[in-house]
């Protein structure tokens, strides 16, 4: 049994999560936890938020791992849970934009700070361990062929 990650939200990749849960009969776990992820873009390792996320991002890596079966991460930037996770995971991909400001080359969103990195990092790690990849469009499967 597959079980769905539902991000609450209101940013477009918690919508798009939203509405696929109303769709899919399966399990579901509810979380905001790529809500925070969000709003810690661009802090300091050493400030308050980062620590406190580092317990959060635990906790929640916690309730995954006690769940059965396959879980179905809904985006790219719960990838970085993945690496930690006993159990399989699916995953969708929806832009590799964040990785190409990683990367360096070329700046979409702003240009990650060493934390970001280490957690950009992460995330694109934690897509090339899922059991499989979901991408939204033909567009995201290239970049993802090309670059991962």
């Amino acid at each position: 049994m597959v079980t769905l990650v539902v991000t609450v939200g209101c940013g477009s990749m918690d919508l798009y999560c939203q509405k696929l849960a109303e769709k899919l009969d399966v399990p579901k776990v509810y979380t905001d936890i790529y809500q925070r992820v969000c709003e810690r873009f661009n802090i300091s390792w050493l400030s308050r938020g980062a620590l406190k996320a580092i317990s959060e991002d635990w906790s929640f890596v916690k309730k995954i791992n006690k769940l059965t079966g396959i879980v179905h991460l809904p985006n790219q930037h719960l990838g970085r849970y993945g690496n930690f996770l006993k159990i399989p995971y699916i995953i969708t991909v929806h832009d590799l934009i964040r990785y190409f400001d990683l990367k360096g080359y070329e700046t979409y969103i702003h240009r990650p700070n060493l934390r970001d990195k280490f957690y950009l990092g992460l995330d694109y790690k934690g897509i090339k361990k899922a059991a499989r990849i979901i991408a939204v469009s033909q567009a995201t499967k290239n970049d993802l062929l090309q670059q991962l």
